[in-house]
């Protein structure tokens, strides 16, 4: 959106097509969920990825003892 007109990026339908315009979720509001940051302070998940793979991998290895 531009001053109030929603611009079209891309191809644009011809006229007199219906379109439908939705606004995007905005990170904003994301904060607001009950869970959003709940482990910010958790000095074990600092790091996200390495503890995804922590996570992933015991998860693995439980599976191979099914």
């Amino acid at each position: 959106m531009s001053n109030g007109v929603v611009v079209i990026e891309g191809s644009v339908p011809p006229d007199g097509t219906r379109v439908e315009v939705k606004p995007l979720t905005s990170d904003a509001k994301d904060a607001e969920l009950p869970g959003f940051g709940i482990w910010k302070d958790r000095a074990d998940m600092a790091d996200s990825v390495h503890a995804a793979r922590e996570l992933r991998g015991c998860s693995e290895r439980r599976n191979d003892h099914a």
